[in-house]
């Protein structure tokens, strides 16, 4: 197919480790690239737990407008705003969903996914028939094997100096970190399961309609839209998640070709930078993320 080889070439020429997984809906057509293989989700976790939220809002367990009060406690470093707020905050269901998800907010997700149950939101997946979904890690968890002290709650001052020891985050990652690891002890998934999971919200499946349409608005609201989207016509709709951390970057989602035209694609990228200078690093992302626009922009012209 000429649509993979072209991706073939984005991916050789830019040097990334990546798998791909696009299915257009109407046709069927599908263009996999190491699809079966394990890849870090970073926040593209954060889909299975929107979903799970959806069969409990359908089963009536939880409600949009039920309201957390927030604690320090609950609170994680940023991605996000909630690590910011003040104690005593009331979120309510639908405020901690939308926040996890357009702005990848990283206190909400963890105290959704306390509520939920880590448990509880793998065997949905199992349950949909998606094998290769694992989330062994919160947030928290996950900060944890890169940060010596994951308490947010000091000092902007602080936690600035903290993440400058850390010779920032992007780059001090160790490549046998618990969190770049490809087996079921990292939050890690195949492309083709997240492609999976994106067809069964688009048909109405997690659990129905009614909730998988509320899904897709929250993520058709995303905020982070330098990856899908980079390249994409002004004003395309996208229904998506981005993942980030270290040498991680992802992006998941649903492109509104047109309304007789949608293309999922789930795309993960591992990279490795041989330099430390903060510049050529963030030379390498800015990169790493033109290509995954360009390959965006090539399944949009290919079912356009």
């Amino acid at each position: 197919m000429e649509l993979k080889k072209q991706i073939e070439e984005v991916i050789q020429k830019n040097d990334i480790q990546m798998g791909i997984a696009i299915r257009h809906i109407e046709s069927g057509e599908e263009v996999m690239i190491n699809a079966d293989q394990n890849f870090p989700m970073a926040s593209v976790f954060k889909v299975p737990i929107l979903v799970e939220a959806c069969f409990r809002l359908a089963e009536g367990q939880i409600r949009p407008t039920d309201r957390w009060n927030l604690k320090d406690s609950d609170k994680n470093y940023p991605s996000g705003i909630l690590v910011f707020l003040q104690e005593g905050l009331t979120p309510s269901i639908q405020d901690l969903l939308t926040l996890m998800i357009i702005i990848s907010d990283n206190s909400a997700t963890d105290i959704l996914l306390d509520r939920l149950g880590k448990t509880a939101v793998i065997q949905r997946m199992r349950a949909l028939g998606l094998e290769h979904i694992h989330i062994p890690m919160t947030v928290r968890e996950i900060f944890a094997e890169v940060m010596p002290d994951t308490n947010p709650n000091k000092p902007i001052q602080e936690i600035y100096r903290q993440l400058r020891e850390e010779a920032d985050v992007e780059d001090s990652i160790k490549p046998d970190s618990r969190i770049v690891k490809l087996t079921p002890e990292n939050n890690v998934c195949t492309p083709q399961d997240m492609t999976d999971l994106f067809g069964l919200i688009y048909a109405g499946k997690t659990p129905n309609k009614e909730w998988s349409d509320y899904a897709l608005t929250i993520l058709w609201q995303q905020q982070l839209n330098d990856r899908i989207p980079r390249f994409l016509p002004q004003g395309t709709l996208v229904a998506h998640k981005t993942g980030t951390i270290g040498p991680v970057r992802n992006d998941a989602g649903i492109i509104y070709v047109n309304d007789d035209s949608h293309v999922i694609l789930s795309m993960f990228a591992l990279w490795e930078s041989s330099q430390n200078e903060p510049l050529a690093v963030r030379q390498r992302v800015f990169q790493i993320e033109n290509a995954m626009g360009e390959v965006a922009r090539l399944a949009y012209d290919a079912f356009k």
